[in-house]
């Protein structure tokens, strides 16, 4: 679990990175306040998006069915948010595509239209990190507390035996402790 709780404190800085980037553009050197350019924070938010991705596939492949057949509790509406969220990237992404229209001859479009751009890019990433940063901590605040009941054994379980072979193990103590196999992976 702390590897995964640094994940997401790791994916907030980057969040906030891109966002501060983006807030402090100046549109006439299209450079931030660090130097970077659009195309760099556009490189920065898609290798984000490549980590962030590998830990989607985690949690919806492992730690929401573990979740799920373990405390018996629906998980589907967090990876239906990691759909939200991957439509929202996508909205940021456009956007940047756009902005980067802009680059090398910037007065060619206007500043009117330069302004808006800029504008726009920023509206959808705040909106965007904001919607992750929620996301995070709303898993954090239902994950976290059930994976603290969990017997040191069974974390051990969870840790190194495949899924299968661990719903296998769960159901097999279910059986043993006259407990009706829940059965149920969501």
């Amino acid at each position: 679990m702390g590897s995964w709780m640094r994940s997401h404190d790791t994916f907030r800085r980057h969040a906030k990175g891109i966002l501060d980037g983006i807030r402090t553009l100046d549109q006439t050197t299209f450079l931030t306040a660090l130097g970077k350019s659009p195309k760099v924070l556009r490189e920065q938010f898609e290798k984000w998006h490549n980590n962030m991705g590998s830990h989607e596939r985690y949690e919806e492949s492992r730690l929401y069915p573990f979740a799920a057949r373990r405390w018996d509790v629906d998980t589907r509406y967090l990876t239906s948010e990691h759909g939200t969220m991957h439509s929202q990237r996508d909205l940021v992404l456009g956007l940047f595509a756009q902005l980067l229209n802009f680059e090398g001859t910037p007065a060619q479009y206007g500043t009117p239209a330069l302004a808006c751009a800029v504008a726009k890019l920023e509206a959808t990433m705040a909106d965007y990190e904001l919607y992750v940063c929620v996301h995070l901590a709303e898993e954090e605040e239902f994950i976290v507390p059930m994976f603290l009941e969990l017997t040191v054994e069974e974390y051990k379980d969870y840790e190194d035996l495949g899924l299968t072979e661990l719903f296998r193990k769960m159901d097999q103590q279910d059986k043993a402790n006259g407990v009706k196999t829940k059965g149920k992976r969501r």
